[in-house]
């Protein structure tokens, strides 16, 4: 990249078919513009006058060395990228430039996932389809903070090495002050490729949020602009203006059926539709309601079975988030509820439930079926603090594997453990000690701590590259890191038995080894773990695995 007073140079290699994403806006009132150049064709100009940072495309029509040029008094451009459709799939975007306003400390890599640039949050999309993992996510890429939202898009076979594709949905341009691309799921095309599913938010508009359906054939881009499928909130959701996050699932009687989140005044909801022959949705009715925190919105539904759909002896399961839930009792906001019972086609019935997760930085868990069962992951951060102005460079959750168990009382439980750990590395035991070990440099920390009865508090301290202290007794769980104030949550922990630990970009995520519980933590900290310090009180005993991928 080179600089001539004011204007900014950028030159690759472009290949005809090779296609180019970029978000630009004007610096006030005038046009914005980004110059192509590659001999011997003429310089195209890519302009919008559009107030704020929208996206330019363009089409490469020949191969050669290529020249882009922008004007910085008067544009204002945040990211590049260029990418082959051909091959992207497999080598992944190649992005050109990325403005600091927009730039991450800690970019996709190794471990849980995080975008190559800008804002993420809820995961959307998220399947297992031809033999590997797609990932969407509502996504930001024009600054680190919430905006009108577009689905960024990543592939994995492993569920721990990402390859970044390009954005698939944008925001629409009829609407420039939209909310643009909600969260949504996925679904296997006729045919080929994906159907998504998502809410458009439209803010001005008589109908805030509808739900909207975009086929890619090719999985990079949509084949045609998405098309409305229910434009309208039925009767019993009027009340308030929540209404959506599609989930799209196979029903007992082998059809398709839509779970949507929303609420009205007394309580959250969720609503259920179901796909006619010629493929519209009928609405079924009201499928679960939660009135145990008021009047707040269910969001990001998942319903899965555990076994064949049609099977009426299969139990389904049913996550939801609360926004706007708080737990003084469990000194939490906005909680993720796991339920287990029976879906029946109109109704569903719980036959347990537990938080999906006991942390402060946990929300939008999602879901899918795999070969392997039920695996999803969430999003590591919490609306409530985000509001309140903390700055977090959040991510994904590792992987997590839910598993219907039988417990030793007879009775059934949902286990929630973390997906299998890769890479290599050693493994150190170490006995419980005031005196800090030091761990080998690592892109993931797994620390297993077996805990006696008898033991005091377990306090476990990480220093060097991370300030850590957390504190595990009998429901409690105490943890202070460098950037946040002490705190306190209620956890379902015995205050006996095993403790799994992983580390991993900002991320602390804290397991049960039965999977009864989980705690997830983020934290100042982002990128390889080359320095640091463990200490372990009491007469635990403790293994950690330094795993590099």
């Amino acid at each position: 990249m080179q600089k001539d007073g004011q204007t900014e140079t950028l030159s690759f290699t472009a290949k005809a078919g090779m296609q180019l994403h970029a978000w630009i806006g004007p610096r006030g009132s005038g046009t914005a513009e980004l110059s192509m150049h590659i001999p011997p064709l003429d310089t195209v100009g890519l302009k919008t006058t559009e107030t704020g940072i929208t996206a330019v495309h363009y089409i490469c029509d020949t191969a050669g060395a290529a020249q882009l040029k922008w004007n910085r008094d008067d544009t204002d451009c945040r990211a590049i990228y260029v990418f082959d459709p051909a091959t992207v799939t497999d080598k992944g975007i190649e992005i050109l430039y990325v403005d600091p306003i927009t730039r991450r400390s800690n970019p996709n890599g190794p471990a849980g996932f995080r975008p190559p640039f800008g804002w993420m949050n809820d995961p959307n999309g998220f399947c297992y389809h031809d033999g590997c993992f797609h990932l969407f996510y509502q996504f930001n890429p024009t600054s680190l903070a919430w905006d009108r939202m577009h689905w960024g898009h990543a592939v994995s076979k492993d569920l721990y090495t990402w390859t970044d594709l390009p954005v698939i949905l944008f925001p629409d341009p009829a609407f420039p002050g939209d909310g643009g691309a909600f969260s949504g799921s996925s679904w296997p095309a006729e045919g080929a490729g994906l159907d998504l599913f998502f809410t458009h938010h439209r803010h001005g508009a008589d109908e805030v949020e509808v739900q909207c359906r975009a086929r890619t054939s090719d999985l990079v881009g949509i084949d045609a602009e998405p098309e409305v499928l229910i434009d309208a909130r039925p009767a019993d959701a009027r009340e308030r203006m929540d209404f959506r996050d599609p989930f799209i699932t196979r029903g007992p009687d082998g059809r398709l059926y839509m779970v949507l989140a929303g609420r009205n005044r007394a309580e959250a909801l969720l609503f259920l539709y179901r796909q006619a022959e010629d493929e519209s949705w009928d609405y079924q009715g009201v499928l679960y309601s939660e009135p145990r925190f008021g009047g707040v919105a269910a969001e990001c539904p998942v319903l899965l079975p555990f076994g064949d759909p049609q099977d009426a002896g299969t139990s389904w399961l049913l996550i939801f988030s609360l926004l706007g839930s708080r737990s003084k009792v469990k000194n939490r906001r906005n909680v993720t509820l796991a339920l287990v019972g029976r879906f029946d086609g109109v109704q569903f019935t719980p036959d347990l439930e537990r938080e999906l997760d006991h942390g402060p930085h946990f929300y939008a868990f999602q879901a899918c079926n795999s070969p392997e069962g039920i695996i999803g992951l969430g999003w590591v951060a919490n609306w409530s603090e985000l509001h309140a102005g903390k700055k977090l460079e959040s991510g994904m959750t590792w992987p997590r594997q839910l598993a219907l168990l039988d417990a030793p009382d007879g009775s059934r439980q949902l286990s929630v453990l973390p997906y299998r750990i890769p890479g290599d590395g050693p493994t150190l035991d170490i006995a419980a000690n005031d005196e800090p070990v030091a761990i080998p440099a690592a892109d993931i920390l797994e620390i297993k701590l077996s805990i006696p009865k008898g033991n005091d508090p377990l306090h476990m301290t990480l220093g060097g590259d991370i300030d850590l202290d957390l504190i595990l007794s009998e429901r409690s769980l105490i943890y202070r890191c460098a950037d946040m104030d002490q705190r306190e949550l209620d956890v379902p922990f015995t205050g006996v038995g095993g403790v799994r630990v992983l580390l991993h970009h900002g991320t602390l995520e804290i397991f049960d080894q039965a999977g009864e519980w989980s705690s997830t933590l983020a934290c100042a900290f982002y990128g390889k773990t080359s320095h640091i310090n463990i200490a372990v009180s009491g007469k635990a005993q403790m293994s950690v695995a330094a795993r590099s991928v």
